[in-house]
C-alpha cells in the first residue's frame, strides 16, 4: 500500500550554500508531490533575493516565507480550505481555473503575477495568458468550420429548393448561405489578422 501522507523537504544552509541549492532547485521535478521548504541565512543587513534566485532555476514557484504561507502549505498538501481562508491570500477575481473551472484568487504582494484556486490548483498570469490565447485561437478556428459547414449545407439545401420548384424557401436559403460566407469571412480575417 502506498503512503499517502503530505511531504515536506526542508533544505537549509549558510549564505554560501547558494549555487547548490540553486543548482538542486533546477533538478527538481515539476511533479514532485512534495513542499519544498528551504532556508538559508542572509544576515541581518542582507537583502532577501533569494527567491528570485531560485525562482529561475525552478520547475514550479518559489516565494519568500511570508504571512498566509501556512494556508499555502495547506493547498499544497491537499488539505481542505475555506472560501475565508483563500480570501486572506488574495482577492478573488473573474478568472476562472483551468483545471477545474473554479475561482481564481490572484495572490497578494505575488511577482509575476500569480493566481489560485479554492482547489489548490496555481497558474502565473503569462501561463494563463498563454492558455486563453490558445483557447481563443482553438475557438475562432472551430467557429470558422462550423459556419462553413453552415455554408455549404445551406446552399445545398437552396439547390434542392431551386431543383423542385420552391422559389421562397430557395431565395429564403439563398440570403442565409451568402450571410454564412459573409461571417466566415469575418472569421477568417480575424484568425489571419490575431491568430
Amino acid at each position: 500500500m502506498l503512503d499517502s501522507s503530505p511531504r515536506i523537504i526542508a533544505i537549509g544552509g549558510s549564505a554560501g550554500a547558494v549555487d547548490a541549492v540553486k543548482a538542486l532547485c533546477g533538478s527538481l521535478s515539476p511533479e514532485l508531490a512534495a513542499a519544498v521548504c528551504i532556508v538559508i541565512h542572509i544576515g541581518a543587513c542582507g537583502l532577501n533575493v533569494l527567491a528570485n534566485i531560485f525562482d529561475n532555476d525552478c520547475p514550479f514557484p518559489v516565494r519568500t516565507a511570508e504571512d498566509g504561507v501556512r494556508l499555502e502549505l495547506e493547498i499544497a498538501l491537499g488539505r481542505p480550505i475555506g472560501t475565508d481562508d483563500i480570501a486572506q491570500l488574495g482577492e478573488p477575481t473573474t478568472l476562472t481555473c483551468l483545471e477545474c473551472g473554479g475561482v481564481l484568487t490572484e495572490l497578494r504582494r505575488s511577482s509575476p503575477l500569480r493566481f489560485r484556486c479554492q482547489v489548490g490548483h496555481a497558474f502565473t498570469g503569462e501561463a494563463l495568458n498563454e492558455h486563453e490565447e490558445t483557447a481563443l485561437d482553438e475557438a475562432m478556428r472551430v467557429a470558422l468550420r462550423i459556419v462553413e459547414e453552415r455554408a455549404t449545407l445551406t446552399d445545398k439545401m437552396a439547390r434542392q429548393a431551386h431543383r423542385t420548384g420552391m422559389r421562397l424557401s430557395a431565395a429564403d436559403l439563398d440570403a442565409r448561405a451568402a450571410e454564412a460566407r459573409k461571417h466566415a469571412l469575418v472569421l477568417r480575417e480575424a484568425i489571419r489578422k490575431y491568430g
